[in-house]
């Protein structure tokens, strides 16, 4: 289960502890759009109140917050599935996807249309947003260790605009 802690800076000594989120999982990856937060996890099994449409390892998923603290998870469509395009051309099916890893861009200046700070402080602090470029998982051909292995490798993916 994924907890909500702030402070005043990344790098500061204390961080206060918010609540925790009705999103369960593992290796997620944040970052901030015009449009809000996004997160890509593994969400499957983890997380009761989507249903069934979470229930395949095949997938990697995306959720939504406009605060950080109320998250919606997409559950018509996964940010990655189990069918891999391959850059030379076919498709590969894989049984497994996990460990979703953004590749971030440079920093640029946060559109005004966002507000990461309170009105008081606003001058006095810099603001940088990252987009997205590429998206690094594992992914294993369903092989198991008695088969001679798990057959997992790396897939690298462009970003899609969010």
């Amino acid at each position: 289960q994924f907890g909500v802690f702030t402070a005043t800076r990344w790098d500061a000594p204390k961080w206060t502890f918010v609540r925790m989120l009705e999103l369960f999982g593992e290796d997620p990856g944040l970052f901030a759009t015009e449009r809000g937060l996004h997160m890509i996890a593994d969400l499957r099994q983890y997380t009761p109140l989507a249903g069934p449409a979470l229930n395949r390892s095949s997938a990697i998923h995306h959720a939504f917050s406009k605060d950080g603290l109320d998250w919606t998870i997409n559950t018509k469509s996964f940010a990655v599935g189990g069918a891999v395009e391959l850059r030379g051309g076919g498709l590969l099916e894989v049984k497994r996807r996990e460990r979703p890893h953004i590749l971030m861009s440079l920093p640029t200046p946060i559109p005004n249309s966002i507000s990461t700070t309170s009105d008081t402080d606003a001058d006095s602090v810099s603001r940088a947003m990252s987009r997205p470029l590429a998206l690094f998982s594992a992914a294993a051909t369903g092989n198991t260790h008695e088969q001679g292995g798990d057959h997992t490798f790396t897939l690298v993916a462009p970003f899609a605009t969010l």
